[in-house]
């Protein structure tokens, strides 16, 4: 297939779903650089605030060829705040870049709102889990959320589940926000242009 006819068709299909003629995304590259720029930030500061050292260990009281990690809150509160934060900006940035990958339609169905509301979910269970460790840390007997301790539970049920907002989203909405039928077509016909041209030059 000849380049012209690669670029151009390729760049057809691009523009032609477009809509509006404008990518999608709650933020412009730019404000994915800064949330970028903020998570180098925030681990720099963990890792000036993290020691490295082993002195809360202690040998366990049933296997003594084993240790024990000691208290959390000396081994994690000073950087628990840190740590929240960090995983509050991942999410801000995972959203940020399935908005980029999204086209802009008049039918998109609310797409900027959807992706917000399954930002936040995300997010709030993020720092649910690190409000629940810190409490848990403190606490002179552990709470439990079902079968397992509080933290364990928004990990198993929260962390692992609330992305799937974000497969719902993409299953329902993906022929007006990924490809539609008329992005179909335009590539079957970009398809067989190449296989007419090829046979032409052959």
């Amino acid at each position: 297939m000849p380049k012209s006819l690669s670029n151009h068709g390729l760049r057809h299909l691009s523009e032609g779903g477009r809509g509006d003629g404008q990518s999608s995304g709650f933020l412009k590259p730019l404000g994915l650089f800064i949330l970028l720029v903020s998570v180098w930030v925030v681990l720099g500061v963990a890792i000036h605030l993290r020691d490295g050292s082993t002195k809360y260990r202690s040998a366990h009281a049933d296997h003594t060829e084993m240790h024990t990690g000691g208290s959390g809150e000396l081994r994690h509160g000073h950087i628990l705040l840190v740590g929240g934060l960090f995983g509050v900006l991942e999410v801000a940035i995972f959203v940020t870049l399935l908005s980029l990958g999204l086209r802009r339609r008049k039918d998109s169905g609310g797409q900027g709102w959807l992706l917000f509301f399954g930002g936040v979910v995300c997010a709030g269970v993020m720092t649910a889990l690190f409000l629940s460790y810190r409490q848990y840390m403190t606490a002179s007997e552990p709470s439990f959320l079902g079968p397992f301790p509080t933290p364990t539970s928004i990990m198993i049920f929260g962390i692992w589940l609330a992305p799937v907002i974000f497969v719902v989203l993409y299953v329902v909405f993906f022929d007006r926000w990924i490809v539609s039928k008329d992005d179909l077509k335009r590539f079957k016909h970009i398809l067989e242009d190449r296989r007419r041209r090829a046979g032409k030059t052959s």
